[in-house]
């Protein structure tokens, strides 16, 4: 909705290499997607981490059950 109102406000310009406006908008949004799926991985390594399903937890917890 920004990258249309920015079109309509004349703010994005065609550029000089024969690209019209809802191209230009266009890849704009596309740019804008790559960067939200790049942070959104990173983001989502730390929420949902691997150890729980790596089986290091599983092999801590029998480890402990033998010392008792």
């Amino acid at each position: 909705m920004v990258l249309d109102g920015l079109a309509s406000f004349g703010t994005l310009q065609s550029l000089p290499y024969k690209l019209d406006v809802e191209h230009v908008e266009e890849a704009m949004q596309n740019m804008l997607v790559i960067i939200e799926m790049v942070v959104f991985s990173v983001l989502q390594q730390y929420a949902y981490h691997v150890a729980p399903y790596s089986g290091e937890v599983e092999k801590m917890l029998k480890q402990n059950k033998k010392n008792e």
